[in-house]
């Protein structure tokens, strides 16, 4: 089956990212806890442990990868 790259998220489970600097929460360090389909992903923000949200990869920047 091929698999095209625009349909899978670049982010791995466990990466440590920040929105960009266009962004509403921009500065704000969230690990990845899991990726969806069509570039999305579910990030949970550090500072507050219970905030969970969705977020489009392309606003995203990575700050560190899991292994």
């Amino acid at each position: 089956m091929y698999r095209s790259k625009k349909y899978f998220p670049k982010f791995k489970v466990g990466d440590l990212v920040r929105p960009k600097h266009y962004c509403q929460n921009k500065g704000r360090l969230a690990l990845v806890i899991r990726e969806q389909l069509f570039d999305m992903v579910v990030i949970r923000y550090l500072d507050k442990l219970d905030s969970r949200t969705d977020a489009r990869v392309n606003n995203l920047e990575l700050v560190n990868e899991s292994r």
